[in-house]
C-alpha cells in the first residue's frame, strides 16, 4: 500500500504530536512556543515538524524533527525541500549536525548577524558549544529540489 506523505502548516490539534516529536529526540526545551511550525503528516500521523519563523530580514529554522522510526528515510530532507522551496529571505539555524544541512545547501557561517534569535532562547547555549554551528542558506539559493 503506497502512503501519501503531505506536508502543511500546524493547526492547533497538531501540538500535542509535535511536543511528542520533539520530546522523543530531546529538542523540547523549556519556553518553546509550539508556533511557525509545518508538520509532515503520514496515514493521518504526523511524523516530523519543522519550526521556521519569519522575522524581518531572514526566516530562522529553529527546530527539524522526525520521528525516530522514520528517519533517514528522506522525510527530513523532503520536509526541508518543501517548506524552504519558496523561501523569498536568507535561513538561519543553529545545528549540532551541520553535514545534514550542509547536503541541503547550508553553509557554516563564522559571524552571524548581531539580530538573530539569541542560542539561549532556544535552550541550546550549553547544549554542545563546541559542536554547535551556525548556517545560513542565501535567499536565492533557498530554492531546493521540488519533491
Amino acid at each position: 500500500m503506497i502512503t501519501v506523505l503531505i506536508i502543511r502548516p500546524q493547526r492547533d490539534e497538531d501540538k500535542a504530536a509535535i511536543k511528542t516529536i520533539l520530546d522523543e529526540l530531546d529538542l523540547f526545551y523549556a519556553g518553546l512556543k509550539i508556533e511557525d511550525f509545518w508538520v509532515a503528516e503520514q496515514d493521518k500521523t504526523i511524523v516530523g515538524c519543522l519550526q521556521l519563523t519569519d522575522y524581518k530580514d531572514f526566516l530562522f529554522l529553529g527546530s527539524l524533527g522526525i520521528s525516530l522510526r522514520l528517519q533517514k528515510s528522506g522525510l527530513g530532507k523532503a520536509l526541508m525541500d518543501k517548506v524552504l522551496k519558496n523561501a523569498q529571505k536568507t535561513v538561519y539555524l543553529y545545528t549540532v549536525i551541520p553535514d545534514f544541512f550542509a547536503k541541503l545547501g547550508f553553509k557554516v557561517i563564522n559571524n552571524p548577524p548581531h539580530n538573530l534569535p539569541r542560542k539561549a532562547s532556544y535552550g541550546c547555549e550549553n547544549c554542545h558549544p563546541k559542536r554547535c554551528a551556525t548556517m545560513r542558506k542565501e535567499a536565492n539559493a533557498a530554492r531546493i529540489s521540488q519533491l
